[in-house]
């Protein structure tokens, strides 16, 4: 049951991972794990400069991922012991809350009702500056 389990997560983590709402930032985020740009690789193409390089990289990467995985363990920690004695409670009403938006929106999808404050579009209007 464990390997089922580990498999399901690491196929929904590289699905998230090539999602295409993500897929584009990856650039930016390995430009800013090696902290360095391609023109610095460029202009240093020695052999030891590019291992220096290299091994930055992969520190920059451990500790990246470490202090991620610390602030996010750290507070999952905190939540999970603050609410443990009201997780039911809490969950009913988020239950119920969630249930009256949808049938709210459901409603307004098959009465089509108009409400104005759900019918706003706004945009960034450009003046004309010279």
């Amino acid at each position: 049951m464990t390997e089922i389990t580990l498999s399901v997560a690491v196929l929904a983590g590289l699905g998230s991972f090539v999602a295409p709402c993500i897929l584009p930032m990856i650039p930016a985020f390995i430009a800013y794990i090696s902290g360095t740009t391609l023109s610095e690789l460029n202009q240093k193409s020695g052999s030891k400069t590019i291992s220096i390089n290299r091994t930055n990289i992969v520190l920059n990467s451990i500790f990246f991922v470490l202090g991620f995985s610390i602030v996010f363990s750290t507070l999952g920690v905190i939540i999970n012991s603050a609410l443990a004695t009201s997780t039911g409670e809490l969950i009913e009403g988020l239950n119920q809350l969630g249930g009256i938006i949808i049938v709210g929106f459901g409603i307004f999808l098959l009465l089509s009702m108009k409400i104005n404050k759900l019918n706003v579009e706004k945009k960034f209007s450009q003046k004309d500056q010279r």
